[in-house]
């Protein structure tokens, strides 16, 4: 999993991604769905390291997981038919996940050994 630093510059990329298939769902949405579920997927891979050395994250990591299958679900739904409504709802739950791991999870990772 990325460093602190670095997940906030891959947020921010992953932003402008969805910024890009907002505008034109078509041509960008499945770019966007494949970079966002590589990043899902390599979070996925991290999160038994974060909850070793902070079990008290475990709640947390549970919620991101659940959070990653959802998105995932909807990015399914858009991958078969990039829909504007459903990339405007995807836009809204990504980015309150983004702010809840830029909030909870990145303090954690700073602090990994």
């Amino acid at each position: 999993m990325a460093d602190a630093p670095t997940l906030a510059q891959i947020h921010a990329a992953l932003r402008a991604d969805l910024a890009a298939a907002r505008r034109d769902p078509a041509a960008h949405c499945l770019a966007f769905c494949g970079a966002l579920k590589a990043h899902h997927c390599n979070e996925d891979g991290a999160f038994p390291r974060i909850e070793r050395e902070f079990p008290q994250a475990a709640p947390l990591i549970q919620r991101l997981r659940e959070e990653h299958g959802a998105i995932a679900r909807q990015i399914e739904q858009l991958a078969e038919t990039p829909d504007a409504a459903l990339l405007e709802r995807l836009a809204g739950e990504l980015e309150a996940h983004f702010a809840t791991e830029e909030r909870e999870l990145v303090p954690l990772l700073s602090r990994l050994r």
